[in-house]
């Protein structure tokens, strides 16, 4: 459902996505157990990727909320 919002509301949820990873590492690091497998690392980078070009867009106009 994110994807057929269109490129705006991508961008837009990996701006909530990328910090929302944080609370993925807590609860990781409380179980004691491996953070991320390689696909994970993978599509985290992507997350990653996305949130910096979404900040991007909002910052200089080209998207807003």
């Amino acid at each position: 459902m994110i994807c057929a919002g269109g490129m705006r509301f991508f961008l837009l949820s990996t701006l909530i996505y990328a910090p929302g990873t944080i609370l993925y590492f807590l609860a990781r690091r409380e179980q004691k157990r491996r953070l991320f497998t390689l696909p994970e690392v993978l599509l985290f980078g992507g997350v990653v990727v996305a949130a910096l070009a979404g900040l991007y867009a909002l910052i200089s106009g080209r998207i807003s909320i």
